[in-house]
Formats: C-alpha cells, sequence, structure tokens
C-alpha cells in the first residue's frame, strides 16, 4: 500500500513539474535576449524617471542602458551588421523603437519568428498602427500602411522597413513617446 502511495506521489510531481515546465515556455517563448531586453525596458518605463508631466521622457542614461541590449534583439531577428549600423548612435532611441516592435511582434506571434518567417500577429499590428498613427498623423500613416498591407506575407524585411518609414517622420524625443505608447499597449506596463 505504501508503495502505490509513494508510486503515486512521484508521478504526480513528476506530471505536476512537466506540466508547470511547458506553460513556462508557452508564456516565455521569446528567445532569451529578447525577454532580457523586454525585462529590462519595462523596468525603466516603470521608473518615476521616464515621466515629467504627461511627457514620456528617456534619459540619455536610460537609452544608453537598452541600446546595446536592442542591438542584441535585433541581431536576433536576422538584423545584419551593415543593417545595424544605422544604429549607431547610442543617443537615438530608434533602435529600442525597432526592438520593442519586434519583440512584440514575436511575442504576439506566439513563437520566436526568425527573418524569413511571417508574423501573424494582429495585435502587435494594431498597436503599431496606433502608436504611429497618434505619432505622426493619420493620412502618413495611411501611405505606409497601405503599403505594408499590400504583401501577402509581413517579413522582417517588411516590418522594419515600415517601422523605419514611420520612425522618419517622427522628431528624436518623440520616439520615446512612441516607446512607452507601444509598450503600453502591449500590455507590458
Amino acid at each position: 500500500m505504501k508503495k502505490i502511495f509513494l508510486v503515486s506521489v512521484v508521478i504526480f510531481v513528476s506530471l505536476s513539474s512537466l506540466i508547470m515546465t511547458s506553460c513556462s515556455k508557452q508564456e516565455n517563448s521569446l528567445p532569451i535576449e529578447s525577454l532580457s531586453f523586454k525585462t529590462q525596458l519595462v523596468d525603466v518605463l516603470k521608473s518615476n524617471q521616464t515621466k515629467s508631466s504627461d511627457q514620456s521622457l528617456l534619459s540619455t542614461e536610460q537609452i544608453g542602458s537598452l541600446h546595446n541590449s536592442s542591438l542584441a534583439v535585433l541581431k536576433d531577428f536576422g538584423f545584419t551588421d551593415e543593417e545595424l549600423k544605422e544604429y549607431s548612435n547610442k543617443n537615438d532611441p530608434s533602435a529600442i523603437f525597432m526592438a520593442a516592435v519586434f519583440v512584440g511582434f514575436s511575442e504576439s506571434n506566439q513563437a520566436p519568428t526568425k527573418s524569413d518567417e511571417c508574423f501573424s500577429a494582429e495585435k502587435a499590428k494594431d498597436c503599431l498602427y496606433s502608436t504611429l498613427k497618434d505619432a505622426i498623423g493619420v493620412t502618413v500613416v495611411e501611405e505606409i500602411w497601405n503599403a505594408f498591407q499590400a504583401y501577402k506575407c509581413l517579413t522582417k524585411k517588411i516590418l522594419k522597413e515600415a517601422v523605419e518609414q514611420g520612425l522618419k517622420k517622427v522628431p528624436g524625443i518623440s520616439i520615446a513617446v512612441l516607446i512607452y505608447d507601444y509598450s503600453s499597449c502591449m500590455g507590458w506596463i
């Protein structure tokens, strides 16, 4: 009797452990660089230093602390060294926004997405659209979005181009607001 009870307990503990492990892996299906970047970004955005009245601001130190991890994320998503050269200015938060968008799309896709695969992430698309629309206006975003939607498969290259087109229209200081608004829309903060 004790032997059956002991075997039952061992089986129960093993199954519970297996279920908990598989659930946590599904929840955190992001690559380690993306998960680390997201955690760091959320910590920075939740700090009191990021808010000045109704405006969200990132200090030079905060941008610098997120810069390297954002480049690691972009590299993980297939960005080449040549593509990353345009994000070499450590005081420019563009790489941080680009990394946040890619992490959001990967997270919404429920699987790590490689550069040649299609993204199918409605929440992340909606958040990107609304964030850019609020920052640069409906007309400009509609032009970008129409080109964006013309493709049947949303790949890394197409997403990168859409984000870059939007960022070209946004003044540098407003990119911090984009980062905050996108992260908020995604439910991270």
